[in-house]
């Protein structure tokens, strides 16, 4: 891709990955695979494929050369995910992602959560960030001033929350929350 007078150019493409499921939703407009996280020591890209409501990993990505179809399932478990949207890479590692509670995959009694799970698919946690369903969307985790910074979309309340982790001097840690937008 090249950036000529403020506008990209796509010179070429390779389709890596294919065969994710896909369609309207009312809630959502349409569904299908959203998050993508990238680990490039392993070489392995992380699909969140939201009307799947399954996690999978294309390994191999940045060197294939044909499509690699879904790849394999790393995680799929319908207690924990409601249409899978936003996809990071938490600071320990494991994958954390946003329920976009579509249609297709809602549970009023678990909205709005950000859900974590190790490369694996072994469950961690999750928190509800709203009481609303379709609330969590965007996830963000960055390192600023020597702190690690996690920041979520609340899409209900069109805001922006950041958590930043604090050291402290003996050691332990806690966290600032501010409503930046």
């Amino acid at each position: 891709m090249t950036f000529g007078n403020g506008s990209p150019t796509v010179r070429n493409f390779l389709k890596i990955g294919s065969g994710y499921g896909f369609g309207p939703d009312t809630a959502a407009v349409v569904v299908g695979p959203a998050g993508l996280a990238y680990d490039a020591l392993q070489d392995i890209l992380f699909v969140a494929s939201e009307k799947d409501d399954t996690i999978f990993a294309l390994r191999g990505a940045g060197r294939t050369h044909t499509d690699l179809g879904t790849g394999t399932v790393v995680y799929q478990d319908a207690a924990h995910l409601h249409g899978p949207l936003g996809l990071i890479f938490a600071p320990n590692g494991d994958l954390l992602v946003a329920n976009a509670d579509p249609n297709v995959s809602q549970d009023p009694t678990e909205p709005s959560e950000i859900v974590e799970f190790t490369r694996s698919g072994s469950f961690v946690r999750q928190y509800s960030v709203d009481p609303n369903l379709g609330s969590a969307f965007a996830l963000g985790v960055s390192r600023r001033d020597g702190a690690q910074v996690f920041a979520y979309v609340d899409d209900s309340l069109s805001t922006c929350t950041i958590l930043t982790t604090l050291s402290s001097e003996n050691g332990v840690a806690s966290a600032n929350a501010s409503g930046e937008q």
